[in-house]
């Protein structure tokens, strides 16, 4: 799975942006894998970077 972000800081420190992917390869990945009776196994996968590519954007200011 890979992740990135960006940030850009004013100057002056009273401001800043940030932008954000997550799940950029859109991968979903098993977080256990439980063995089960019979030679079968069962799992779960990660919650929730695991529904697809997300991005999302913040803006902070300081007071």
């Amino acid at each position: 799975m890979i992740n990135a972000g960006l940030t850009y800081e004013h100057g002056d420190g009273n401001w800043s942006v940030s932008v954000y992917g997550k799940n950029l390869t859109d991968t979903a990945m098993l977080d256990a894998v439980i063995p089960l009776p019979f030679a079968s196994f069962g799992g779960s996968y990660m919650a929730p970077l695991t529904k697809g590519r997300r991005f999302g954007a913040e803006v902070r200011f300081n007071f």
